[in-house]
């Protein structure tokens, strides 16, 4: 209820708080406060969220309960609310001279080994390689100064959510960039951004030794890794939301400034993640030259779940 410039936030009705939910509403409430410097906030009937406390949800809008954000050290199911700066990544990656790919991909393992305490095998693979992907649109396309993440992994049930969230300039001002893109509306360029082939600055693509490139594939792959049994995939930009799944696909309004990405992994769909890359990049394959009569293919880095993999035998 807003009233005379103040806000009262009832969370009264809040039970479960899943990544998802902490991330983009922890957005929201930063964004209010902050287009609204003289607004007064004032929250009711949040004291049972004790989950949302400790991962740092309050702190991330600034209201004072519970650990600050990133404060929680995580555990093997849980990854808490936690804010990088692009610019951390670029520098990270400067002073260690690697690709920025590279220090998003070691990123991606260290979270991914938090979530599942496993340094290998094919849920760790799977959930590396699509934070990475999803991490490295951040950092190459959203000019966006920071994103934040937050994960959930349930054993019993199998499943796994995981969130990354920016407040850049949004999927069709980035698609937008490219010249041989006509982007309509926010939902086009959501539906464009799963189509392999499809980016901000793949049609760039000249030298083919760069393992890095931007070749369009990243989303297209961790989407249909996602759709793959009970699992599903959101993308949200703009005034639009696309949730695809096994089930269909379903287009939302909303509004968020910038972009953000959850996936929901169903675990025991997955298979060995190369087998699976060298399945869908076959695939993204197909649907290029259907669509453009041509494919740029993916990039190198694209088709294997780890850098090493392929920088071992170059």
């Amino acid at each position: 209820m807003k009233h005379d410039g103040e806000l009262t936030l009832d969370f009264g009705g809040v039970n479960f708080t899943p990544p998802a939910w902490l991330v983009v509403m922890g957005g929201a409430l930063r964004r209010l406060r902050r287009e609204h410097p003289g607004l007064k906030c004032r929250a009711v009937n949040y004291k049972h969220m004790t989950y949302a406390a400790h991962v740092g949800f309050f702190d991330h809008f600034g209201l004072k309960f519970g650990l600050k954000q990133g404060e929680a050290k995580g555990s093997d199911t849980y990854v808490p609310m936690s804010e990088r700066q692009t610019d951390d990544v670029r520098r990270d990656a400067a002073l260690e001279m690697i690709a920025v790919g590279d220090a998003v991909h070691a990123d991606a393992e260290r979270l991914a080994t938090i979530l599942t305490r496993q340094t290998e095998g094919d849920l760790q693979d799977a959930l590396a390689y699509a934070v990475r992907e999803i991490v490295r649109n951040v950092v190459e396309h959203s000019e966006a100064d920071s994103y934040t993440f937050a994960a959930q992994y349930w054993p019993a049930r199998g499943m796994v959510e995981m969130v990354v969230s920016d407040q850049g300039i949004g999927l069709a001002e980035s698609l937008r960039e490219n010249p041989r893109l006509t982007v309509t509306d926010d939902a086009d360029a959501l539906h464009r951004a799963i189509k392999p082939g499809t980016s901000s600055k793949a049609w760039k693509r000249s030298r083919r030794d760069d393992a890095w490139a931007n070749s369009g594939y990243g989303l297209f792959v961790t989407e249909r890794l996602c759709r793959s049994g009970g699992g599903s995939f959101e993308l949200m930009s703009g005034s639009r939301l696309l949730r695809t799944s096994i089930l269909g696909d379903q287009t939302l309004e909303t509004d968020w400034q910038g972009t953000v990405v959850v996936l929901r992994l169903d675990t025991q769909y997955l298979g060995r993640l190369d087998d699976r890359l060298a399945d869908l990049n076959e695939e993204g394959r197909r649907i290029e030259t259907e669509e453009k009569g041509y494919a740029t293919g993916p990039s190198r880095a694209s088709q294997t779940a780890k850098p090493a993999t392929w920088k071992s035998v170059v």
